[in-house]
């Protein structure tokens, strides 16, 4: 698995994790900026393996980009090249009317892979589930910490998609005097989010723990998979709450379009306020500031946890 590096120390790069889980055999980071000793070192270090295929899985890009990947990588003496996009329409999210949303990246590397017949079925939870293997034994005999309880995540790689701690904290008001004492806060993120999560933590009348950088991403998935609810932006962590089975309550920035980048699977709850600049694709926004993201109210949010989580008042 040739992939890039994590582009900021809150992303989890997933090549090693994929690795635990026997997907990939080995794997190794490029740079997209390398110059011209560097690409030559990447293309000596694909045709070690001696590989008799390649599959082409990036995001979507520039069809003419694409053309020039393709001929970069025919240099790797890799025989049979699968996945690369054969037209425009390949490179780009089809819009479905019934649901104003545009197809998820999963979908659309789904249709660039059917050419090569090979099918993948994403209305099969199969398809793009975590298995909840390597687990630590230690966690699995102690359990999760608390009984019941929603799995929350505040942080995220990009400012644009960062609803505020103050909206969070309103959130948290809201929710204390609906739900019982008996249902749990729990947070996960990274590191650099482990202080602002424990001052909403604080405010919680139930059990809380805060597991913010201190766990492995294979504890993480077994702990929310335990969970009754996950709620957090638009994250690696709400993909891996889909993929354990999670009906999740998401706070989205219109920065993408919409539905490109929601979870798989039809129970979730995605806020996602459609401004007339989304899709702008920016990690920050200093022009319009961030109206989208922080245009969804915490009322809002509370109205859909309560729709997911109806008997939390008993």
């Amino acid at each position: 698995m040739a992939t890039n590096s994590p582009v900021t120390d809150q992303t989890i790069s997933m090549a090693p994790i994929f690795k635990d889980l026997g997907v990939v055999d080995d794997y190794f980071y490029f740079s997209s900026k390398a110059g011209i000793k560097g690409r030559l070192r990447f293309l000596n270090k694909i045709n070690s393996y001696n590989a008799n295929k390649f599959i082409y899985l990036a995001e979507a890009r520039n069809y003419l980009k694409v053309l020039i990947e393709r001929m970069y990588f025919k240099f790797s003496g890799i025989p049979n090249q699968l996945g690369f996009p054969a037209s425009r329409d390949q490179c780009t999210y089809r819009y479905h009317e019934l649901t104003s949303s545009y197809e998820s990246e999963a979908s659309r590397l789904a249709r660039c892979l059917e050419k090569a017949d090979i099918r993948v079925d994403l209305n099969s939870f199969e398809s793009w589930h975590y298995p909840l293997t390597n687990v630590s034994e230690k966690l699995k005999a102690a359990g999760p910490p608390v009984s019941k309880y929603v799995a929350v995540s505040m942080g995220g790689k990009k400012d644009v998609s960062d609803w505020g701690r103050e909206r969070w904290q309103k959130l948290a008001e809201m929710l204390k005097s609906r739900y019982n004492k008996n249902l749990g806060l729990i947070s996960f993120g990274s590191s650099l989010d482990r202080e602002a999560s424990q001052k909403i933590l604080d405010m919680w009348q139930g059990p809380t723990a805060n597991f913010c950088g201190n766990i492995s991403l294979h504890d993480t998935a077994y702990l929310i998979s335990k969970a009754a609810l996950f709620v957090g932006h638009d994250s690696g962590l709400i993909h891996l709450a889909a993929a354990v089975g999670v009906r999740s309550v998401g706070i989205y920035s219109a920065m993408n379009l919409p539905g490109v980048w929601f979870p798989l699977g039809k129970e979730h709850s995605i806020i996602y306020n459609k401004t007339e600049c989304y899709g702008c694709y920016l990690h920050e926004c200093t022009v319009q500031r961030k109206k989208c993201i922080y245009g969804i109210s915490p009322e809002t949010v509370c109205a859909a946890i309560e729709k997911m989580i109806p008997n939390g008042k008993n």
